[in-house]
């Protein structure tokens, strides 16, 4: 009987202390649970600032390593329109890595599992110094350490089932191992991820259509001012001179009467993308409304603005494909630290050359005939 009454104790202190192990396990994983929810809230706040992908990957990584806080290395490639991985966030690597690009083929986790889901690839160098092209293989290397990663924690980030990008997070000693639980965790993390960088998109999205003409891709009328004032705020901290022109395509009506409102469409395509290719990438090309537009040369002089106007005059006087010749006016005016610099005044008197410049040829034209 006495036996009997130890093994029965036996028994309930061992279903007690499991009971104990157990409410300790669940109140650690629901601490853990109760942490990572706090990060990622704290990542969606900050995610709403973010102008750029570069940004918004910084975020995300600097996020992933504090919620897997085994280590303190990772990164984060997006696949950009060529069909190319670069790494948009590094940490623990110089910025040196940064130059490299991969393909999908090149990706660990693409030979590991097709992307389909997390995984944990050990001394994933073996693979890199295999599959890797030789010359890309030693510039990694020596980019700094990737060459001797012992085990990566690796994720595809997908949006609406699309691959867009992978996140890593490295560890570099034996010590330091990646276990089922952590790719659960990043499983969560993921998911969570996914949705803040599809909100990313959408945001993105929604700022480019509200900031860009439909049909010509340039800035549209309401981006007009803020960029005006700020490069006046640009010419009078640092002493430059700027230059705002506008730019009115000559004939247009005639245009959509001869050939139909689909090449009118189409000449205006076209005057949009020559004018944005010879403005130089650091000018602001805007579609003011129907056939006229906007440029702002920051930086720049007159004689280059009008080097520049040649230029675009000469190429859309060439007839290519069914679309016509295609001639503009245009008139100036100096953003300068100057007087009565105002954004109506330098509207008022580039609009004011333009109309004269274009009068001029109309009296011409008149005279000739």
């Amino acid at each position: 009987m006495d036996m009997l009454r130890v093994v029965l104790i036996t028994i309930l202190v061992f279903i007690i202390v499991c009971l104990f192990v157990r409410i300790a396990y669940l109140k650690k994983r629901l601490a853990e649970t109760d942490r990572i929810k706090k990060e990622l809230y704290s990542l969606g706040e900050e995610m709403t600032t973010v102008e750029s992908m570069e940004e918004a990957s910084e975020l995300i990584l600097d996020s992933a390593l504090r919620i897997i806080n085994k280590v303190d290395k990772g990164s984060i490639l997006i696949e950009d329109k060529d069909g190319l991985f670069k790494y948009s966030a590094i940490r623990g690597y110089p910025k040196e890595l940064k130059k490299i690009t991969l393909t999908k083929e090149e990706m660990y986790l693409n030979n590991y599992n097709k992307f389909k889901n997390t995984a944990i690839i050990n001394k994933p160098y073996e693979f890199d110094k295999l599959n890797l092209r030789k010359d890309r293989y030693n510039h990694m290397v020596s980019s700094g350490g990737i060459g001797s990663i012992y085990s990566v924690l690796s994720s595809p980030i997908k949006i609406k089932g699309r691959l867009i990008g992978v996140i890593n997070i490295d560890s570099m000693k034996k010590s330091v191992v990646f276990n089922q639980e952590d790719i659960r965790t990043m499983e969560h993390i993921k998911n969570e991820l996914e949705l803040t960088i599809r909100n990313f998109f959408s945001q993105e999205e929604y700022k480019y259509t509200s900031t860009h003409d439909e049909l010509t891709g340039l800035y549209n009328r309401r981006t007009l001012r803020p960029f005006i004032e700020r490069e006046l705020i640009k010419v009078r901290e640092r002493g430059i001179s700027s230059y705002f022109l506008i730019l009115d395509m000559d004939g247009f009506k005639g245009i959509n009467d001869t050939y139909g409102h689909d090449i009118g469409d189409l000449s205006l395509i076209r005057l949009a993308s020559s004018l944005k290719m010879g403005s130089g990438k650091d000018a602001i090309c805007i579609r003011l409304s129907g056939d006229e537009f906007v440029v702002i040369f920051s930086n720049t002089s007159e004689i280059e603005v009008k080097a520049k106007m040649k230029w675009l005059k000469e190429e859309l006087e060439k007839e290519i494909d069914d679309l016509p010749a295609l001639r503009f006016s245009y008139g100036m005016s100096v953003i300068e630290n100057m007087g009565e610099n105002t954004y109506e005044e330098i509207f008022r008197i580039a609009d004011k050359n333009m109309y004269h410049n274009k009068n001029m040829k109309k009296n011409r034209l008149y005279i000739i005939n």
